[in-house]
């Protein structure tokens, strides 16, 4: 593969975008206590093993979101991920998502658009350093989030359009009494206001949830999906609506969602087959180890693609951004 090659990542979350190092000297400058003394048991923890619970895995956010708490930490974190990804993943456009709200605070003190702007902020820093990578930023809302949270989220980041938020989404565990319908508003709110739409959905839920999301939400792209690559129905409405899928193997894999690179290769041929259309992403290059270029050097070497497909997907992703 060559290193001509630009890169386009469309699922990164911010909490899963930076080194291991930055989130220790941010936890530091902040004098939060850690679960860990030592920087180098630290890293190791920030790390996703080969075979991860899915619940286990976001479950290594809440250790992320403690020390990004704070709009300082906001700042060095957007700057620190673009960074990255230009220096060493080499990526012509990157999206970085992440929820303010669990960020603003411990006790919530921290303003919510103050957190926002730290947000721009380092985005703004981050283009005059690195004038050659397009980056955007999503809004998340979470499952575990009440109707009036997300509203809320979805003004906020609505009133911020025209700085460098391109998008909203919905992510996080999911509660036994969880009913998308109850974020719908939010999102409304969100595609009205020139936001553009993705959501989490797919991933370790079934193809229903993901017809419900899409008949509620009317997402241009979701956030994982691959589950329907096993529903011929769901297939039929994602490739009609043109909706495009931001698929993370190296994530699928270590969370145990997908067996291995080989089992790709079914699951691609069956959405192609449908006319579904799919981009490949890192779900955070720092968590997974894995950059996009990385991740379709896998797939190339398994054979769960070859390089027309790649070519495919690079443009998809291309067409796909949120970035205009």
């Amino acid at each position: 593969m060559t290193e001509k090659i630009s890169f386009v990542d469309l699922h990164a979350h911010l909490g899963s975008s930076v080194s291991p190092s930055l989130l220790w000297d941010m936890a530091h400058d902040n004098g939060l206590r850690l679960d860990h003394k030592d920087f180098f048991e630290f890293e190791k923890a920030m790390f996703v093993d080969d075979k991860m619970d899915h619940k286990k895995y976001l479950y290594k956010f809440k250790e992320v979101h403690k020390i990004q708490n704070s709009p300082a930490s906001i700042t060095k974190s957007v700057y620190g991920a673009v960074s990255n990804a230009y220096r060493k993943q080499n990526l012509a456009i990157l999206e970085l998502r992440f929820n303010p709200m669990k960020r603003n605070g411990m006790n919530r003190e921290y303003d919510l658009e103050a957190v926002i702007l730290s947000a721009i902020i380092g985005l703004k820093r981050a283009y005059l350093a690195f004038p050659f990578i397009k980056v955007g930023l999503i809004i998340e809302t979470d499952r575990e989030f009440t109707a009036e949270q997300s509203v809320i989220l979805a003004q906020k980041a609505v009133k911020f359009k025209n700085d460098g938020i391109v998008g909203f989404d919905i992510a996080g565990f999911s509660p036994k009494d969880f009913d998308i319908a109850n974020h719908a508003e939010a999102f409304k709110i969100a595609k009205n206001g020139g936001l553009s739409i993705t959501c989490h959905t797919g991933e370790v839920t079934d193809a229903e949830e993901v017809k419900k999301f899409i008949e509620l939400l009317k997402p241009d792209r979701i956030g994982h999906g691959i589950q329907i690559w096993k529903d011929k129905e769901a297939m039929e409405m994602v490739s009609k609506k043109n909706i495009v899928l931001e698929v993370c193997p190296t994530s699928n894999i270590k969370t145990g969602i997908v067996k291995d690179y080989y089992s790709f290769g079914k699951i691609f041929d069956t959405l192609g087959l449908n006319g579904v259309k799919y981009t490949i992403n890192s779900d955070g290059h720092m968590f997974l180890g894995s950059s996009v270029k990385e991740e379709f050097n896998r797939l190339l070497t398994f054979s769960a693609i070859n390089s027309e497909t790649m070519d495919w997907c690079l443009k998809n992703s291309v067409n796909a951004t949120f970035i205009k």
